[in-house]
């Protein structure tokens, strides 16, 4: 059996096995890539070269976006994050340092539009009204993270309101005396009861 049929058949097996490889097969685009998809911690073994291959880290994030993870070199590329989350929202997490570093006011809506609660991650964008729009939208419990004057917006409360019933509670106590809010989170929790 040749050397590559064999630590292809051991990646299969345990993908940490990697770690043994010689480095050409730890280059090897293949190779890796099946160790990888045996175990996400594999990712570490692989050679430095395919770590900060964009387009072969991006193969690995749109088949699990989990591996953000792991990714390392190319963790802070928004390409990366947003294929990781766009194909697995719980790789959000393993996005938060980057959300929290961004000033790109279009990554930070892009991650509005996969996943509201992301607004928890950006907090220098919790202020600005289209940002947080976009995350109400996309799930109204993500006024939980909005600043406060637009906790007391009327058109944002509305907007999470309409989205989930249950935001109502994040919304500030003068907006949630007003009659007309409340019936509106009424009726959008009948929604989400049923």
């Amino acid at each position: 059996m040749q050397e590559v049929e064999f630590v292809s058949l051991a990646v299969r097996l345990d993908g940490r096995a990697l770690q043994f490889a010689a480095p050409s097969l730890r280059a090897d685009p293949d190779v890796a890539r099946s160790a990888v998809r045996n175990a996400r911690s594999a990712l570490q073994y692989v050679a430095a070269e395919l770590q900060e291959d964009k387009p072969f880290i991006m193969s690995l994030v749109e088949d699990d976006g989990l591996l953000l993870e792991f990714v390392d070199t190319l963790k802070a590329d928004q390409d990366v994050v947003l294929a990781a989350v766009r194909q697995n929202r719980l790789a959000l997490p393993h996005a938060a340092e980057q959300l929290s570093m961004s000033r790109d006011k279009f990554f930070v809506m892009d991650m509005m539009h996969l996943d509201g609660t992301a607004l928890a991650f950006a907090s220098k964008f919790n202020g600005d009204r289209d940002v947080v729009l976009a995350a109400v939208r996309q799930n109204g419990l993500a006024l939980r993270y909005a600043a406060g004057n637009l906790q007391a917006d009327k058109g944002v409360v509305m907007a999470a309101v309409e989205q989930n019933g249950r935001a109502f509670r994040f919304a500030s106590p003068n907006l949630q005396a007003k009659k007309e809010l409340l019936s509106r989170a009424g009726d959008a929790g009948q929604k989400v009861m049923t």
